[in-house]
Order: C-alpha cells, then sequence, then structure tokens
C-alpha cells in the first residue's frame, strides 16, 4: 500500500440553499518516492485538498489513507499524533520561531514528541548538513536569507521521517533562483528520504524533478504532463 491515498474525496460548505463544493471526487495515490505537484487557479481547491491530505480537515465524504491507517474514524488526538508521526508540512512561509537558532528549529519538533536525545540533535544537524546548512547551524532567523530559512522549515519537515510531506506555496516569497533551488531540494529529498510528497505550487518555472503534473480547477483534478496546458489553465 502506498503512503498517501485519497479515495474519492469530497469536500462541500453550505452556501445559502445550495452548497459549494471545494473538492469534487478527488482520487490521488502517491507513491514513496514520488513528487506530484498540483497547480491551478486561486479557489480551485488546491489548499482544501491539502488540509485533507494532511488530517487537518475531514471531507465531507470519500477516505484517506495515511502510511496504512485509516484517518477516517481518528479521534482528534489521534489525528494529530498521525500528524507528529507521519506528516511533514512545508508552508508559504517558513514560521520559524525568532529566538531559536537553525539546529533548535529543526530539534523542536522532537522535543514536542518527548525525544530529548543525541540521536535527535544528530538526525537534526544531518538534516541542514543534507539542506547545505552545516555552516549556519547557530544562525537565527534574522541571520538567515529567504531561501535558507525555507531550507531550515525543510529539514524541520523531515526530522521525524514522516511518510508523507505536504509542501504550500514555497517559492511563493522566494526570486526564482532561490525558488528553483527549493524546488530542486524539495525533489532530491523525496528520493533519498522515500516520502510521498505532494507539492501545490503556482510557480511552474522549475518543473524538473516532479514525476507528475496535476492541474485543479473547481475542486477536480486533471492529470497533464504538457506545460504549457498548465501554464494557459493557471495563467491565463
Amino acid at each position: 500500500m502506498e503512503p498517501l491515498q485519497l479515495n474519492d474525496v469530497s469536500v462541500t460548505y453550505p452556501d445559502g440553499d445550495s452548497e459549494v463544493r471545494a473538492v469534487d471526487h478527488v482520487s490521488l495515490t502517491v507513491a514513496a518516492g514520488e513528487l506530484v505537484a498540483i497547480t491551478g487557479a486561486s479557489g480551485s481547491g488546491k489548499s482544501t485538498l491539502l488540509a485533507v491530505a494532511g488530517a487537518l480537515q475531514r471531507p465531507t465524504s470519500g477516505s484517506v489513507t495515511i502510511n496504512g491507517a485509516s484517518v477516517d474514524d481518528l479521534a482528534a488526538k489521534q489525528r494529530t499524533e498521525l500528524r507528529r508521526t507521519e506528516i511533514g508540512f512545508i508552508f508559504q512561509q517558513s514560521n520559524l520561531i525568532s529566538s531559536l537558532n537553525a539546529l533548535e528549529q529543526v530539534e523542536i519538533v522532537s522535543h514536542l514528541r518527548g525525544k530529548r536525545s543525541t540521536a535527535a540533535r544528530q538526525r537534526a544537524e544531518e538534516l541542514l548538513d543534507a539542506v547545505g546548512l552545516s555552516v549556519a547551524v547557530g544562525r537565527r532567523p534574522h541571520q538567515l536569507s529567504g531561501g535558507q530559512r525555507q531550507r531550515v522549515a525543510i529539514a524541520r519537515a523531515l526530522i521525524n521521517s514522516p511518510a508523507v510531506l505536504l509542501v504550500d506555496e514555497p517559492t511563493s516569497a522566494l526570486d526564482s533562483v532561490s525558488g528553483g533551488a527549493v524546488l530542486d531540494l524539495i525533489s532530491r529529498l523525496t528520493r533519498l528520504n522515500g516520502t510521498s510528497t505532494v507539492l501545490v505550487t503556482h510557480d511552474m518555472r522549475q518543473t524538473s524533478g516532479i514525476d507528475r503534473m496535476l492541474v485543479m480547477s473547481d475542486g477536480s483534478l486533471e492529470p497533464t504532463s504538457k506545460i504549457g496546458i498548465i501554464e494557459s489553465q493557471v495563467f491565463t
């Protein structure tokens, strides 16, 4: 069984006498070591789909399976633990804590699980080295560039060796060079760590390393491998 499986997922919201269907009967399976990019216009349902995949929101119908475990009937506390152990999140902003240095930013996730150990620190150091920040472990956020802060966020998302990595617009605040480097890094670490990675992005300047590109429109997910088609649907 693949680490991430969404089966016939729908999300609806009441809208007066009718309803809005934010996600419309979406099925998606992402293999270990696979990077799937989802693009689409604002309001197409991308963020809602990511929230459902990350056990942050329950679907109205359909089912979600993370690393072989059904998410559907889990209590709130169980869903929180699942997110801590099986899912890594990377957001538009790095959301670093101003008082912590890069190493502490990565370690803190293990600390939240009660793991204050030499092994946890070593894992954090290895991840910072993997994202090219071994020389910056003692620097705080204000001493790092935007691209470096996002690299710290990537390392933090991987500290617990998640089966699933969910990435929401990681390059939106970066220039093209830094954004390309971040996407290349996510691609490389997806394969190295064997995660099932879903990347939501408007930035189609960089497409190398992406295994599948999907377009979301009006809550539906459509496969395509043609960059021109994606650009026309998203930017025109």
